[in-house]
């Protein structure tokens, strides 16, 4: 299967652009028999920002591509279209909110969200865990989304108070789709994760004026998954004092918590054992050098376990 790329003319926003990136959209487009798949994304100029991206709009399409004849059996070609809408560029923050839609031959085509928040002018991505402060923080978000929901939802008779609970309860990967705005934070929930999909994908919003008691000041502030105070290892205090390997250490925290509660006793504890040897082989690899070396090093192995766990999610 060929990709056909393109790139579409510049395209301004008026004044929302002026002091931000100017965009350019690029397009990945393939067809045959069994699939139809349309990617877009954003191209801003900044390296960071277009090296994740681009990425990132890649591995969807490829994750897609490899779809065999047996796959779509005699029903209609499967499909995946990717758009986007930008709804932050102000030169202080880039925000992009990703579509997608896909068909896979079910009763239903499925409708889900992706979003990215970067900072600029370096381009780094902020996740929700640097926007809200701390366990206290995201229990107080939890429970104001929750009362938001429920007053939009629950008049549903289809929808279920603890379908609510469990979508918008107070674990931080609840709340990753997410666009912090100049003056509100934006969730968003796709199709099911807090509703039946009848309600469709659902969107809470909260003044930043409401939530300034949870707020970090200082969205640059490196977040791990562990307490950088009680940091006692040359490698602990590496990923406390980076922004990017604290994000890394985070995000793989929070997929091995998935993984590692699946409900099957023979995965959880197959997850559990892989990830003690990860901590060891961390440590031994990692653990004699210093620096920017160190960084590398630590870099390279998160992002291996990070994709490892992550491909045990789907």
């Amino acid at each position: 299967m060929k990709w056909v790329v393109f790139f579409a003319a510049l395209l301004f926003a008026g004044n929302l652009f002026a002091a931000g990136l100017p965009v350019q959209e690029r397009k990945l487009e393939s067809k045959n028999a069994q699939v139809e798949i349309s990617v877009a994304w954003p191209r801003t100029g900044n390296a960071a920002i277009d090296a994740q991206l681009g990425q990132w709009a890649k591995q969807q399409a490829d994750d897609y591509r490899n779809v065999s004849a047996d796959d779509v059996g005699s029903g209609s070609p499967w499909s995946l279209d990717i758009d986007y809408e930008i709804p932050r560029n102000d030169g202080k923050l880039f925000s992009v909110v990703f579509g997608i839609y896909s068909y896979a031959g079910g009763a239903h085509p499925n409708h889900n969200s992706v979003a990215f928040n970067f900072l600029l002018p370096e381009g780094a991505q902020i996740d929700i865990e640097q926007v809200i402060d701390g366990r206290k923080g995201l229990q107080r978000l939890s429970a104001l989304t929750i009362a938001k929901l429920n007053r939009a939802l629950l008049p549903d008779e289809l929808s279920m108070p603890e379908m609510i609970q469990g979508g918008a309860g107070p674990e931080w990967g609840n709340f990753q789709t997410f666009v912090l705005l100049p003056d509100k934070l934006k969730i968003l929930f796709d199709p099911y994760a807090v509703g039946p999909y009848s309600s469709g994908p659902q969107e809470v919003e909260f003044p930043l004026s409401a939530l300034k008691d949870i707020l970090r000041t200082n969205l640059r502030t490196p977040v791990p998954s562990f307490d950088c105070g009680k940091a006692g290892t040359p490698i602990e205090h590496a990923i406390c004092a980076n922004t990017g390997l604290a994000q890394l250490d985070t995000r793989m925290a929070r997929a091995y918590r998935l993984r590692s509660t699946s409900g099957d006793p023979d995965n959880d504890a197959r997850v559990r054992k892989d990830q003690r040897a990860f901590i060891s082989n961390r440590n031994t690899r990692c653990g004699a050098q210093q620096g920017a070396a160190l960084e590398r090093c630590l870099t390279g192995l998160y992002q291996a376990r990070l994709a490892e766990l992550d491909r045990g999610l789907w």
